[in-house]
C-alpha cells in the first residue's frame, strides 16, 4: 500500500460482484482484524449479493486499480405517495489507513453518496467524529437520531453500567429482583387477549398487512416477506426469530428479537417491528412485558431497542416498563441521515416520521 500512498485516487461506482468480495475482506482484514461480521464471505455475500432488491452498489476509491476505501450501497424501496421508489442504506463506510490523508479523500466519498442516480433516496448513519464531518463540513441533512430503549433484567451488570461500581451485595438483589419482575409481568398478560406466535401467515396476505400499513404514512420503507426472510432467516451471522402477533384471530403486527452478547452483558434486542392501529394500549403493555419474560427465560441482562421515537411505528411500541437510556450511556449516538438525489421522485413533507429499525442498519 505505501508504494502507491502518494498516487491520486478516483471514486468508480461498481454493482458488487462475487469476485469483489476477495478485495472487501482484505480491506476489512486492515481495520477489523478477523471479525466475523466484516471478513466472513458468506454473510457478505447475503448482505451485498443476496438482497430481495439486488446486490448492492459499491462506491470504491481506488487508487491503481487497488480499493483502499469503499461505502456500500444497500438496496431497498420506499413507498412514496403509493409508489414503490429504490432507496439505499449506506453501510461498511472504510477508508484503509495509509489513505486517510488528504481529508479530501473521505470527502470524496461521502459526497458521492449524493451522486448515486439510481438510488433517489439515500439513508445512513455515522460515528460521532464523522457525524460532525457530515454535518458541519459537509451539510448533509440530520433530520432525527435513534434513541434506545430497555428494561434491566440483571440489577448487578445494569448498576455497574451506570456507576461503574461492582460488589458482590447487589447479587443478593438480582434473583428476588427477577422473580418479582417475572411474576408482574405474567400478571399483565393474564386478563389481555394478544396471541403471539412464530408461526408464518401466508405471504400474500402479511405482504398485504405490511402495505396496507406502510402506506398510511407519507413515507415507509418497504418491509415484507422477502425482506424479512432475507434479513432475519438467511443471514448466516445474524439470524432472529419472527414474533406474529394477532386480535381477534386478525393478523395485528409481528416483532422480530435477536439475542445478542456484548460487553460482558447477554441482551435480547428489539430488531424491527410493526403494529396496526388495532393493537390496544393494554395490548402494547402485554407485548412489551412478554418480550421481557422471553428474555428472562432465555437468561439475558436486558431488554434492548433502538428506533426514531418520531415515527408513528414507534408510539405503539414503546412505553412503561421500558425506559429510554440516555445516550451518555451508549457506546455513541446515532443519527440518520438522508440525502435526496431526485427530488423529481422523491419529496419528504416530514423526514422526522420515517420508520427506522436496527434491521435497517447493519449493527447486527
Amino acid at each position: 500500500m505505501n508504494q502507491i500512498r502518494a498516487k491520486s485516487c478516483k471514486i468508480v461506482f461498481k454493482k458488487f460482484t462475487e469476485a469483489q468480495t476477495v478485495s472487501f475482506i482484505r480491506l476489512s482484514e486492515v481495520e477489523y482484524g478477523k471479525q466475523d461480521n466484516v471478513t466472513d464471505a458468506d454473510h457478505i455475500r447475503c448482505k451485498h449479493l443476496q438482497t430481495p432488491y439486488g446486490p448492492s452498489t459499491a462506491i470504491n476509491l481506488e487508487c491503481e486499480n487497488e480499493v483502499v476505501g469503499r461505502a456500500m450501497l444497500q438496496p431497498r424501496l420506499i413507498y412514496l405517495s403509493g409508489r414503490k421508489v429504490p432507496v439505499a442504506f449506506v453501510s461498511d463506510v472504510l477508508i484503509h489507513p495509509d489513505f486517510r490523508r488528504p481529508p479530501s479523500n473521505f470527502i470524496s466519498l461521502m459526497t458521492s453518496i449524493k451522486k448515486a442516480q439510481e438510488f433517489p433516496l439515500v439513508i445512513h448513519t455515522a460515528n460521532e467524529f464523522h457525524s460532525k464531518l457530515c454535518k458541519k463540513l459537509l451539510g448533509f441533512k440530520w433530520p432525527f437520531s435513534l434513541s434506545a430503549f430497555g428494561f434491566p433484567l440483571n440489577l448487578r451488570k445494569a448498576t455497574f453500567k451506570v456507576l461503574k461500581f461492582d460488589t458482590p451485595l447487589f447479587e443478593l438483589f438480582s434473583a428476588p429482583y427477577r422473580y418479582l419482575v417475572l411474576l408482574l409481568c405474567r400478571m399483565a398478560t393474564i386478563f389481555i387477549v394478544l396471541k403471539i406466535t412464530t408461526e408464518e401467515p401466508d405471504n400474500t396476505y402479511f405482504d398485504e398487512f405490511c402495505q396496507k400499513e406502510a402506506m398510511k404514512n407519507d413515507c415507509e420503507i418497504v418491509r415484507d416477506t422477502q425482506f424479512l426472510k432475507w434479513r432475519y432467516l438467511q443471514s448466516p451471522l445474524w439470524q432472529a426469530k419472527i414474533l406474529y402477533l394477532y386480535t381477534d384471530s386478525q393478523l395485528c403486527g409481528y416483532v422480530v428479537l435477536r439475542h445478542v452478547e456484548l460487553e460482558g452483558m447477554k441482551f435480547t434486542v428489539v430488531m424491527d417491528f410493526t403494529l396496526n392501529e388495532t393493537v390496544s394500549a393494554l395490548q402494547s403493555l402485554s407485548l412489551r412485558c412478554s418480550i421481557i419474560r422471553m428474555a428472562l427465560n432465555h437468561g439475558d441482562d436486558m431488554v434492548f431497542t433502538l428506533l426514531n421515537p418520531l415515527s408513528r411505528a414507534s408510539k405503539k411500541i414503546i412505553g412503561f416498563p421500558w425506559v429510554k437510556i440516555p445516550e451518555k450511556y451508549m457506546p455513541q449516538k446515532t443519527p440518520i441521515f438522508l440525502h435526496i438525489n431526485d427530488s423529481s421522485k422523491v419529496t419528504l413533507e416530514n423526514p422526522s416520521s420515517i420508520h427506522v429499525t436496527l434491521g435497517d442498519l447493519d449493527f447486527f
